[in-house]
């Protein structure tokens, strides 16, 4: 699978939720064994159709394989990044995406994530991150 990652770097913040929990009833279930992450479907209605969206907060180092694991697992096309990596000296959300170009990093145990391009408008970072599933063999 491939993705595109929107990334808006010089947004400023002055309000930081740092305490948000998902909703049960619409809160992503990661795995079959009922796994946790920070994350919630949003069903967004429009005329005819139905849009489904999640939102969740920016991974930390301790939950990049769990968000991962929820793009890979809910077949997520579009990721946008609405915070900056950090913000008033602290960090927010941890970098997920490989710094250099066709380079693979490893993220849990099962999945490779490769940066194919990137493209830095005026306030904006557009990046193509390819995602493969490793299978492991015993």
């Amino acid at each position: 699978h491939k993705y595109y990652i929107f990334n808006k770097p010089n947004k400023t913040s002055s309000c930081v939720f740092s305490l948000v929990s998902p909703v049960g009833t619409t809160r992503v279930i990661l795995g079959k064994d009922d796994g946790y992450i920070n994350a919630n479907f949003i069903n967004m209605p429009v005329k005819d159709e139905n849009f489904m969206y999640i939102a969740c907060q920016g991974p930390l180092p301790s939950t990049l394989g769990d968000f991962w694991q929820m793009v890979w697992e809910q077949k997520s096309k579009v990721i946008a990044m609405m915070t900056q990596e950090v913000e008033g000296g602290k960090v927010k959300c941890q970098r997920y995406w490989p710094d250099t170009h066709r380079t693979a990093d490893m993220v849990g145990e099962r999945l490779q994530i490769t940066l194919v391009k990137d493209q830095h408008l005026d306030n904006i970072v557009i990046s193509l991150i390819k995602v493969k599933y490793i299978q492991v063999r015993f």
